[in-house]
């Protein structure tokens, strides 16, 4: 079977062979046509037809042929055109589709219409396409980290997400990952974790605790204020402890109820989404986002993580983000943000790269040899230019058959 360039060839060489057939067929009837007319008058608009045709055949012939190579190999002025002049084509065509088909405008509207969001929502909400995405980032990130951590490159990374945060809706998102908790068999291990956390802050902030609670019982001495604060941290730990011991323990079922109550809050109650986003702005203000990243970033490259503890909390991500994807992909206004936000971010990285596309073009082209470039394009509009070749035969006769009968007016023919 031929290749889909093998077919073209294959086409190029009969039209080209029927083309070229037609000029001495043509040479044939204008000689068979002049030795009859004497005989038969009629045969001078044949033969009109077959000079004209004839003429027109060989001009379009040589027009054709001087475009790739020169003409039975002479080396006419103005042949060979193609090769001669391709690095002025590559660069011409480069800069041509750069400013008229690759624009960053151009390239991320038809992103845009494409659904991006709708489309990477619906493909990362597959448990195994959200496995594979975090088995990827679980590979890369310890390289990436390695070549980022401590650089100046991940400090403006880190400023750089910092922007970006300033602009997500918070809310919405926020919502999305409780309801993906939630729903998801995630809640165990995030129960466990909230109490673990407050549990371990409070033992770790007994003295802090013991003076708050002094300042508001100034009546009591200070051993009973030891007494109580101890008694009280020491019965969340036990419950932290509980808790994690018992998959049916209630304070499951209380914090799932809390954590849906607070999805709900977060997707109908403006005041609190206007006050998480105002919180969202001041933590990033406040924060050293690059630092942080960068601090990340050192901590992903320099800790070594066991296997099967990096497999169990993989699993668990890819659950979430799937979890994550199914959420937000249910809500219109998330989607539609997101396919605005992913054409700006495709504009302006495309932006960077602009002057990159028409190089690029111009590099591969200027790498090419001469005859290679002639054969690539002869194969794409060569049968074009052998049709061209023929039009040119049928409308030279057609206006040999239009001045025959002026000429024999005039006596010339």
């Amino acid at each position: 079977m031929h290749s889909p360039e093998g077919a073209k060839a294959d086409r190029l060489r009969r039209l080209r062979l029927v083309t070229t057939a037609l000029l001495p067929l043509a040479a044939a009837v204008l000689w068979a046509a002049g030795r009859l007319k004497g005989s038969y008058p009629a045969f001078g608009w044949v033969q009109s037809f077959a000079e004209a045709a004839l003429v027109g055949g060989l001009a379009d012939w040589f027009a054709v042929v001087a475009l790739f190579r020169h003409p039975m190999g002479l080396p006419f002025p103005h042949t060979a055109i193609v090769p001669r002049n391709k690095d002025r084509i590559g660069i011409e065509l480069g800069r041509f589709v750069e400013q008229n088909f690759l624009t960053p405008a151009n390239v991320a509207e038809k992103f845009a219409e494409q659904g991006l969001a709708a489309m990477a929502l619906s493909w990362l909400a597959q448990p195994a396409n959200a496995a594979s995405v975090v088995r990827g980032l679980g590979s890369a990130l310890p390289r990436l980290a390695q070549e980022f951590a401590g650089t100046e490159t991940g400090r403006s990374l880190g400023v750089l997400v910092a922007a970006q945060l300033e602009r997500v809706p918070a809310a919405p998102l926020v919502a999305a990952v409780l309801e993906a908790v939630t729903s998801s068999s995630q809640l165990k291990t995030v129960a466990d974790f909230l109490l673990q956390r407050v549990a371990g802050v409070l033992d770790n902030s007994r003295e802090y605790v013991k003076w708050r609670f002094a300042s508001r019982s100034r009546l009591t001495p200070a051993w009973v204020d030891g007494y109580l604060v101890n008694r009280f941290v020491d019965a969340i730990v036990d419950l932290a402890a509980e808790v994690a011991a018992d998959p049916a323990h209630a304070m499951r079922d209380l914090v799932e109820s809390e954590l849906q109550a607070m999805a709900a809050r977060l997707r109908h109650d403006p005041d609190l989404q206007a006050r998480l986003q105002q919180s969202q702005l001041d933590l990033l203000r406040t924060v050293d986002t690059g630092g942080l990243v960068g601090a990340a970033l050192s901590q992903a490259a320099a800790t070594p993580e066991d296997p099967e503890a990096a497999a169990r909390r993989q699993a668990q991500l890819a659950e979430v983000i799937s979890r994550f994807a199914t959420q937000v992909a249910a809500d219109p206004g998330m989607v539609r943000w997101l396919d605005k936000r992913a054409k700006q971010a495709i504009e302006r990285m495309l932006g960077l790269f602009e002057r990159q596309f028409s190089a690029l073009i111009s590099d591969v082209i200027q790498r090419w040899d001469a005859r290679t470039v002639s054969e690539k394009l002869e194969l794409e509009v060569g049968p074009d230019l052998q049709f061209i070749r023929l039009n040119g035969m049928i409308v030279g006769g057609a206006a040999g058959l239009v001045m025959h009968p002026l000429l024999v007016v005039l006596g010339i023919n």
